[in-house]
């Protein structure tokens, strides 16, 4: 079953799954979590805005602020390539306040390398915004950038995967620009640059550019390259299919808790509501697409809630859950449920499990 309970603070809503195993009234585990997953803010500085005569360094420093849960990857980029530089992390540490969590990464350039004028990024990756990179310079504008992979559903089920370039809190639309490049000879055909007005008076700019399957999944590296009359010099970001070991998820489907059925409950809207919770444990990497299905027909998003996917307690496979809330009588009426997942790791790249009231378990 699932149960929400109060706002509080930072905690916002509070979320309890609990699970029953199919041959006995025991409870088989319980899981409450009242801490809302929270986006790292992530902002890069250096030493000095000067130029420096000698051969001493110039020293990076990425602040990572704010974050839950406290599992994140941090990567150094020298004009978008990754392996470059040498950096050094620290442990996150827990903020005075609240639930969230901070720490700080290092690197060190030498005075050469930084009078060429290469550009470097502090790219930081968490389960609540996936990419959050930092650039650095001398700019203080507020500017957030960052690039988003293809979602295992477009990549496998759509067939239709596509990256996106993202720029966010942009105080005016002068010399905006994102342009794309690839690492190979091939076609480029982004869709037109879609810029939004936001209600705070900030504007958000998000370009859009398809890919092939194939050219995805063979490692293909592609570049977006953002101006903006706010930065110094353009921002580049470089993107491509992770290359670490892949492992099938396992799926566990469980259907409504006996209580939750039996129980009084409260009519809202002239129904009864109950919930189904679907687990799924034990992936490599991270990126999985997870939705529901009513007798094989795709359930509305804003049925079901998904949590990010979590860093477990061994070989640094991950975990999430799935929560999806139905009327009763679709239950009794002896419907089909099935949650379906989306992972590389899989032989076919889709799984799915389905649960029904006349067996219980499928």
């Amino acid at each position: 079953t699932w149960k929400t309970g109060r706002r509080n603070g930072n905690n916002r809503e509070t979320w309890t799954g609990t699970f029953q195993s199919p041959k006995s009234r025991d409870f088989f585990i319980s899981v409450t979590s009242s801490k809302e997953p929270v986006p790292p803010e992530v902002q890069l500085l250096h030493s000095s805005c000067d130029s420096r005569s000698g051969d001493a360094d110039i020293e990076l420093v990425c602040l990572i602020q704010g974050f839950y849960p406290e599992d994140l990857e941090v990567e150094w980029l020298v004009g978008g390539k990754s392996g470059l530089l040498a950096s050094r992390t620290d442990t996150p540490r827990r903020d005075d306040t609240g639930y969230t969590f901070s720490t700080t990464s290092r690197a060190n350039v030498s005075q050469a390398d930084w009078l060429e004028g290469n550009t470097y990024h502090c790219q930081v990756t968490h389960p609540a915004t996936f990419v959050s990179p930092a650039t650095s310079g001398c700019q203080s504008s507020g500017i957030s950038t960052y690039i988003r992979q293809p979602t295992p559903k477009d990549l496998y089920v759509n067939r239709t995967p596509k990256i996106l370039c993202v720029m966010i809190n942009l105080v005016s639309e002068e010399g905006l620009s994102i342009t794309w490049s690839r690492e190979k000879q091939g076609p480029l055909n982004p869709q037109p640059l879609d810029v939004e007005e936001e209600l705070n008076g900030t504007y958000t700019a998000i370009s859009t550019l398809p890919v092939t399957v194939e050219e995805w999944s063979l490692g293909e590296r592609f570049t977006c390259t953002m101006q903006h009359t706010s930065f110094s010099a353009p921002i580049t970001m470089t993107t491509s299919k992770r290359t670490e070991p892949s492992r099938a998820p396992k799926i566990y489907l469980f259907p409504p808790h006996h209580e939750e059925l039996t129980a009084p409950q409260k009519q809202s809207a002239g129904e009864a509501t109950v919930h189904l919770t679907c687990l799924i444990v034990n992936f490599i990497p991270r990126d999985i697409s997870v939705q529901w299905l009513m007798n094989d027909n795709a359930v509305p998003e804003d049925h079901y809630v998904n949590s990010p996917a979590m860093k477990g307690n061994q070989d640094g496979a991950y975990i999430m859950f799935s929560g999806l809330q139905i009327d009763q009588a679709a239950w009794e009426a002896g419907n089909e449920f099935t949650c379906m997942a989306v992972h590389e790791g899989f032989e076919e790249k889709i799984s799915q499990r389905t649960v029904q009231k006349s067996s219980g378990k499928k």
